[in-house]
């Protein structure tokens, strides 16, 4: 079974810990970056892209829609969700219209982001079987 690799960009380190708790215990590799540069940066050297990037909305040098275009130009299948500290329908419908591959909001339950690993990968696979 292939390891899920997840990259969290996120300036706030309180929603960033709790979601990286919640990912580990799912054992998903984690990578973190507090800004949209550490990101490019992680991304440039990484020898396999991570297969999600959770995002904050905001960033200190950003926003969720840099990360978008960074995942388009990598090398790989990597999903990006968008996450937001309020519920915002027209965020999400911008996130969503935009190719964010899901959109939540703190509180993160395991079973909940198990879910969206599972499709998120389930995704990964179908890409990988099209490529062949």
């Amino acid at each position: 079974m292939q390891k899920t690799r997840a990259l969290l960009v996120y300036a706030d380190a309180e929603p960033l810990q709790s979601l990286k708790l919640a990912l580990q215990g799912l054992a998903v590799e984690t990578d973190c970056a507090p800004t949209c540069q550490q990101a490019r940066n992680i991304l440039k050297r990484a020898t396999e892209p991570p297969d999600i990037i959770f995002t904050d909305t905001v960033l200190p040098d950003g926003t969720w829609q840099e990360l978008l275009a960074m995942a388009r130009d990598i090398q790989g299948p990597s999903k990006v969700i968008v996450v937001s500290r309020t519920e915002d329908p027209w965020l999400y419908l911008d996130a969503m219209e935009r190719g964010a591959f899901d959109f939540i909001l703190p509180p993160f339950a395991t079973a909940d982001l198990g879910h969206i690993l599972r499709c998120a990968t389930s995704k990964r696979a179908e890409k990988a079987v099209w490529a062949a």
